[in-house]
């Protein structure tokens, strides 16, 4: 099934993209864009997709779609949540351990935004512990002080 549904994305990333060519402001469009592409080059990567062609790409496209919404509109919770969770997903997933330090104290510092604005919410709290956990799961090299500082930070 996992071939079909990275084909069936495909289809729908074309479907979005051709109503995006025409003039609109259309945000929310947008938003659903970036997770598609999101979702499409995970698929894509676990069904073996190229991954110079076809999930690096997706990837990219998700994360340029996404930062320009924040840049655009950065009041907007779900933006920066979206943002957050496509540099921990997408820097994570390609492979490169200097990505993914160079970019996750973009997606703390995101996270621990959107807790400072509404502690109770379980998604920013989530997508906080996510980002902070890289350190602590042996994603990134171990470092003691970090790792305590990360602690103090939940």
């Amino acid at each position: 099934m996992q071939p079909l549904r990275v084909k069936l994305m495909r289809a729908a990333l074309d479907r979005y993209q051709h109503f995006l060519d025409q003039p609109s402001a259309d945000t929310a469009l947008r938003a659903d864009l970036g997770r598609l592409y999101l979702r499409y080059g995970f698929n894509a990567k676990e069904i073996g997709a190229d991954y110079n062609k076809v999930v690096i790409p997706a990837y990219s496209s998700a994360l340029a779609i996404q930062q320009q919404l924040v840049k655009e509109r950065p009041e907007n919770p779900s933006f920066r949540a979206d943002l957050g969770c496509t540099i921990i997903y997408s820097k994570l997933w390609w492979n490169d351990i200097s990505e993914v330090k160079a970019y996750q104290p973009q997606a703390i510092a995101i996270f621990e935004g959107l807790v400072r604005e509404n502690p109770e919410d379980p998604f920013a709290r989530s997508g906080l512990v996510w980002a902070l956990g890289l350190d602590v799961a042996g994603v990134l090299p171990d470092d003691p002080e970090k790792m305590a500082k990360s602690e103090r930070r939940l």
